[in-house]
């Protein structure tokens, strides 16, 4: 299976944002992309999570 790299960005509703990058392995970019996404959302709830970028390894 494909490896991607994932860069993310969360914003919470204060104002402040998180910003990291996360490797996984996933059969295509939609679904790294939504794990990633899930991983954020259950660390920072109230936080809106977008991937600002998704490269194959």
């Amino acid at each position: 299976m494909p490896v991607y790299n994932v860069y993310w960005k969360a914003i919470k509703p204060n104002g402040s944002s998180h910003t990291g990058g996360k490797t996984v392995i996933a059969h295509n970019p939609w679904m790294a992309e939504n794990q990633v996404k899930a991983e954020v959302q259950q660390r920072w709830p109230d936080a809106n999570v977008f991937v600002t970028d998704i490269k194959e390894r």
